[in-house]
């Protein structure tokens, strides 16, 4: 979140109502502020949504959570019923296998030897330049590329290294397998996080989060109402928790520099894709929470996530199906969501093809578009962070993926300063 709420105001409107001011209105009226949130839309939850169809629930967007205790209690308290991932096993699909571990052998050697004997420096900017550094050229492209793909959706060279990994502060000397020695060190004992999702689906955290806001006292939820004004911030606070063009608009009369800051982000497009195929489809039962996808494939996708595999009640008990989700666009595809329903069905089946070996059609596919889905932490995203931060009045905060919180996890482990 940029910028900082006046303690003593208590009350505070929130313009959107997508999973980031959903939270935040939660967090605030639990801490007694008079919280108005407003929606343009006739439901909430923004990209984050499930669909419940006869083969199984097919996530819109977002699959599972990444979940610390802190996220873990924050969850038992709102009452969403969680499962927990049945496996952490991921790979990467490189040349035309899946691989648990990508890498050759001299591949792997190289790796260690950089690792250990490149010191760690503050000049590299790109999440590219800091790869091929300290992790050699092939680690870069089929390790931190594929990873890059499933996280953030982009090209290590457009992507900050601050922006994307935060927390990761190394002392400039140190080794960064030796960085990694004393990370390990520090964490020990300490809880790792999880990999959970509501048994019903993603879906169920929005349902959650509104019913809990619709029956707070402190806690007022308008739907279908667009604000096409900044509101008063003499005696309130006002969070703009919508994405970054439509922040610009209603901040162009009343901050034109910040306006014309935000116009500066750049978003990428995905389109989700929820895939339900029959067993017997499949020439290989699928291991793991799923792959993703290396540049050194044909492959087109950023991965495929092994829905039925990770969590119970992906698929009806008893049913012969798998079910997946499929992912395209990010930087390397940025069209993605003007190609049309039959361009995707044949895409569709060409990498099902290829990667999960099935030369049928699936039982069921839903398609989400997102032209706007991700923010591109670029290296010029940290310097517009710093840029908006200084001119941002006391009590106006803007809260979305483009201002730091780019996961959920995130959104929720955020400290509001109340």
């Amino acid at each position: 979140m940029l910028g900082q709420l006046i303690p003593h105001h208590q009350r505070t409107t929130i313009i959107g109502a997508g999973l980031s001011g959903l939270i935040a209105a939660y967090k605030l009226a639990n801490a007694g502020h008079e919280v108005e949130v407003y929606e343009r839309q006739n439901r909430v939850g923004g990209m984050v949504s499930t669909l419940q169809t006869p083969y199984g629930p097919a996530e819109t967007a977002a699959h599972s959570i990444r979940a610390t205790p802190e996220v873990e209690a924050f969850l038992s308290r709102l009452g969403v019923p969680m499962a927990k991932a049945k496996t952490a096993k991921r790979a990467i699909f490189r040349g035309q296998v899946s691989r648990a571990w990508p890498l050759g052998p001299l591949e792997t050697l190289n790796l260690v030897r950089t690792l250990a004997t490149r010191r760690l420096r503050e000049t590299e900017t790109s999440l590219g330049d800091f790869g091929r550094h300290h992790l050699g050229d092939a680690a870069t492209h089929n390790l931190l590329q594929p990873m890059a793909n499933g996280i953030f959706a982009a090209a290590v060279d457009d992507l900050d290294r601050r922006a994307a990994f935060p927390d990761f502060k190394p002392r400039p000397g140190d080794s960064l397998l030796w960085h990694m020695v004393k990370g390990a060190w520090r964490t020990h004992g300490q809880p790792r996080p999880k990999t959970l999702a509501p048994l019903a689906g993603m879906g169920d955290l929005v349902t959650h989060l509104e019913r809990a806001l619709t029956a707070h006292p402190n806690c007022r939820l308008h739907l279908n109402t667009p604000v096409e004004t900044l509101p008063d911030t003499q005696n309130q606070n006002v969070i703009l928790a919508t994405p970054a063009p439509a922040a610009a608009r209603l901040l162009q009369a009343f901050h034109q520099p910040i306006s014309d800051l935000l116009d500066q982000v750049v978003y990428q497009p995905l389109l989700s894709v929820a895939l339900f195929y029959k067993t017997a489809d499949l020439p290989h039962l699928p291991q793991g929470i799923g792959v993703l996808t290396s540049p050194e494939s044909q492959a087109k996708c950023l991965g495929i996530l092994y829905n039925s595999n990770t969590f119970d009640n992906r698929v009806p008990h008893g049913a012969d199906l798998h079910a997946f989700t499929m992912i395209f666009g990010g930087s390397s595809c940025p069209d993605i969501c003007h190609r049309t329903d039959q361009d995707m069905a044949k895409m569709i089946e060409q990498e099902a093809r290829l990667i999960l070996g099935t030369q049928t059609a699936p039982q069921f596919q839903h398609l989400s578009r997102w032209p706007q889905a991700i923010p591109r932490l670029s290296p010029g995203l940290v310097h517009l962070w710093q840029q908006i931060s200084d001119r941002l009045p006391a009590g106006l905060c803007l809260n979305a993926s483009y201002a730091g919180d780019y996961s959920i996890r995130q959104m929720i482990q955020r400290d509001m300063g109340v």
